[in-house]
């Protein structure tokens, strides 16, 4: 019996310690959405951290909640070094590929839009595949006077009106994404 308790004891000691460890982690995010009469536009900036002593590499799979055939702009920049990434269209989402150096920090900004519909939706619950909260999640989201709005999945923490644009404001920490961000608009 000792036995066992032993083993089991030592896997979990063994499973808590793999996950605490993650190599590569997404730490936190700040994203600017617009939406006008034409376009829902998200222009966000991605922090992630190497917590390893060797280099790492990883595929990120950043998915659409409409097909990527209907999204255009697609832009993806590592800020670190201001060179553009390429990446591979799929049904629902785009990959690409990040490399990052022992103990450091990689910000990658990603641009694009999507047509503006009754509901805009832009993924956040896609965080939780990462199985940590973000310690930090900014958002802002301007609308042109002209798209009259009806509400927000996510209760907005601030706003401010200026000229023909609203803009709410939202700061999270420690976050674990429980809805998508929507934000619904009338007909």
């Amino acid at each position: 019996m000792r036995k066992i308790l032993l083993s089991v004891f030592l896997l979990t000691v063994c499973l808590w310690q793999a996950h605490a460890q993650q190599p590569l982690t997404f730490n936190d995010e700040a994203i600017d959405f617009g939406i006008d009469q034409k376009y829902f536009t998200i222009n966000g900036i991605y922090t992630f951290v190497n917590n390893t002593s060797e280099t790492h590499s990883s595929n990120i799979l950043y998915p659409f909640p409409v097909a990527t055939t209907l999204i255009d702009s697609i832009r993806i920049l590592n800020i670190n070094t201001v060179q553009p990434l390429a990446y591979r269209k799929r049904t629902n989402g785009i990959v690409f590929s990040i490399t990052i150096s022992p103990e450091d920090t990689l910000q990658i900004n990603i641009f694009y839009r999507q047509p503006t519909d009754t509901v805009n939706t832009y993924l956040l619950t896609s965080t939780k595949t990462w199985d940590v909260p973000l310690k930090k999640a900014v958002y802002t989201l301007t609308a042109d006077k002209t798209v009259s709005l009806k509400s927000f999945s996510i209760t907005p923490d601030s706003s401010e009106t200026r000229e023909n644009k609203q803009t709410w404001f939202w700061h999270k920490i420690n976050y674990m994404p429980e809805n998508e961000f929507k934000v619904y608009i009338d007909e």
